[in-house]
């Protein structure tokens, strides 16, 4: 099949659920931050161009025809990841955490066959195990299980302290407290 054609059946594919399990999502998510030697300082703008990413404003609320994508793949897996202009950086780090987990979990396993294909999207209401997924990749690269339970024990659960420490949101840190059956304060 020449470019042209190629080109021409090209249709966006969602992604399929990895299947891993908790713990080996978290260790990919641990992997990928280390690699990309991210800290809870870290502007994920910043980080994401060294592996061929970038982050774009995009009102999700116009009615103008466009797509709901959070996350677009393009074949030469060069990815663009969307948020809207109406929430806080820390809403906008889990979301670019998010979908970075769709990349990495999602779309990075694909074949190179299917990869040449298709340009690969993540639209923001996907299938409930994928969504899954990536929120248990979000979580693990924003707030790792090792130092989130230090920070835990530092500030005796107080979610407000964890959430600042990470640059999340309260409610971010307080799921992700509950998830590794931490107790918290309960401000969030």
């Amino acid at each position: 099949m020449d470019d042209l054609s190629r080109r021409a059946f090209q249709v966006p594919q969602g992604p399929k659920p990895s299947n891993l399990t908790k713990d080996e999502i978290e260790q990919i998510a641990e992997s990928v931050a280390e690699g990309m030697r991210y800290t809870p300082s870290s502007d994920l703008s910043d980080l994401l161009p060294e592996i061929g990413g970038k982050v774009s404003v995009k009102d999700f609320w116009k009615l103008d025809g466009t797509t709901d994508e959070s996350i677009v793949v393009q074949p030469d897996a060069s990815f663009e990841i969307f948020v809207p202009p109406h929430t806080s950086p820390e809403r906008d780090r889990f979301t670019i955490a998010h979908e970075l987990g769709h990349y990495v979990l999602h779309f990075l396993p694909a074949s190179d066959a299917r990869r040449a294909a298709v340009t690969f999207s993540a639209s923001r209401y996907g299938s409930q195990r994928v969504e899954w997924e990536a929120n248990r990749f979000a979580a693990g690269f924003l707030m790792p299980r090792g130092d989130f339970e230090k920070t835990h024990r530092r500030y005796h659960g107080h979610i407000g302290r964890i959430a600042q420490h990470f640059n999340v949101s309260t409610a971010a840190a307080y799921v992700r407290a509950k998830a590794l059956g931490l107790d918290t304060d309960g401000n969030h």
